[in-house]
């Protein structure tokens, strides 16, 4: 028996439901040229709103990174779940996959699709109003302390360092003596003695081994034993020269002051001799701080000469490159036995260091005007507004429509597949 063969009104059939297959593909290539069409024309409005983003962005950065190296102030990082939050950052919204980034356990977005309001200290401090004390005063942005690359730290430890060159008083212990090494990690020390101390938080202790000396402030002490006395003490370390290691033995407080004469000061030559480590020591950290200082000088200028904001004054870059002209100056070119330290030297030190730090001031103070000016906090929120919110957000439109561009190749490829296997079935 020969096999049964499909009838004309069959066949005609077939060929119907393969033309639809193929009408069905034609028509899903249609729709993706116009997807693509559709996520060409969002990802053109998106690079539009990135190009403002990163433009307020910008700005907002070197603003931010001036004045961390300015006095240590940076935005604080807080839990998003508080009612302050970090700033939104350009890898909020494209360095991750967005679906990520809008299920971020409202990181970012609220479920109606509207831009998380935990981000307002992030716009203007007039937006702030309604919690007036939970701000810095520096354009309504909460501030932390960051670390002590900044100028206004080192300051702190020049003033220290000219207090122990020029005279700081020191505690009187009686025959005592250290039971462990000394250096300039050390964070702990032991002292013996026959007699009791009395050694309290904040008292400075010089030790020395006859050869070399060092200054540390005491932050605790605990007494245990008697007759011999003992005293663990963890401390903070003022001055030492970095090579130095004190030996178990050494002498402890056996004077009453730091102070160098101006003479000692200007020939670099202290006596008795084992006092020359310790006026080593306090030059070795002059000399580091001076650095610091410049290297935090040098981000600063890297920051306002990376900075487009138009209101930022020609004088900002002046004042940064006055400073690190006088730090080179004080260095000369084989520090630190070119530091003056005599009483010239000091004398322009403070001197430099009371100019600038009226620049720092001045320069904190103005800096929410220049911002102002161009509202460069609410730009930048409102472009990641534009760019990420759930309902309209550019970058919102172009995963939908990514994700209709798939269901179409989908159903183009389950149409294709329908239409070849119909056609198969035509002799």
């Amino acid at each position: 028996m020969a096999a049964p063969s499909f009838t004309p009104t069959e066949l005609a059939a077939i060929e119907a439901q393969r033309d639809l297959f193929l009408a069905g593909a034609a028509n899903a290539d249609a729709q993706i040229a116009g997807v693509d069409q559709a996520i060409a024309d969002a990802e053109a409005l998106d690079d539009a709103f990135k190009v403002q983003f990163d433009y307020h962005d910008d700005v907002i950065r070197a603003y931010e990174t001036e004045r961390r190296y300015m006095d240590g102030m940076d935005i604080e990082e807080i839990d998003y779940n508080s009612p302050q939050s970090p700033p939104v950052l350009q890898s909020y919204l494209v360095e991750q996959d967005l679906l990520d980034f809008i299920s971020g356990a409202g990181r970012l977005l609220y479920g109606d699709g509207s831009l998380d309001t935990a981000f307002t200290p992030n716009r203007n401090a007039s937006d702030n109003a309604s919690t007036p004390n939970t701000y810095d005063i520096w354009d309504g942005l909460p501030l932390a302390l960051v670390d002590d690359i900044n100028e206004t730290s080192q300051f702190g430890v020049q003033d220290e360092i000219i207090g122990v060159l020029q005279g700081q008083t020191a505690i009187t212990l009686v025959a005592t003596t250290t039971t462990t090494t000394l250096d300039i990690n050390s964070t702990t020390v032991q002292l013996t003695a026959a007699a009791q101390q009395t050694i309290a938080p904040s008292d400075l202790i010089i030790i020395d081994d006859a050869t070399d000396a060092s200054l540390i402030e005491v932050i605790t002490s605990t007494e245990s034993g008697s007759g011999p006395y003992l005293y663990d003490i963890t401390l903070r370390m003022i001055a030492i020269k970095s090579s130095v290691t004190l030996a178990i033995g050494a002498f402890a407080g056996i004077n009453t002051g730091t102070a160098f004469t101006n003479g000692e000061r200007s020939t670099k030559t202290a006596a008795p001799s084992w006092r020359q480590s310790l006026l080593d020591g306090c030059l070795e950290i002059l000399d580091n701080s001076l650095d610091t200082r410049k290297s935090a000088l040098q981000s600063e200028l890297s920051a306002v000469q990376s900075n487009e904001n138009s209101n930022v004054p020609a004088s900002v870059e002046t004042n940064i490159n006055t400073s690190i002209s006088a730090i080179d100056g004080f260095l000369g070119v084989t520090p630190p036995s070119t530091i003056d330290i005599s009483d010239t030297g000091i004398t322009a030190l403070n001197s430099e260091k009371t100019t600038r730090l009226a620049q720092i001031a001045s320069r904190i103070a103005a800096t929410p005007a220049e911002i102002a000016a161009e509202d460069n906090y609410d730009n930048r929120y409102t472009y990641a507004v534009n760019r990420a919110h759930l309902g309209n957000g550019t970058l919102t439109i172009v995963e939908k429509l990514e994700g209709m561009k798939a269901q179409l190749l989908v159903g183009k490829g389950a149409a294709t597949e329908g239409a070849a296997r119909y056609n198969a079935l035509l002799p």
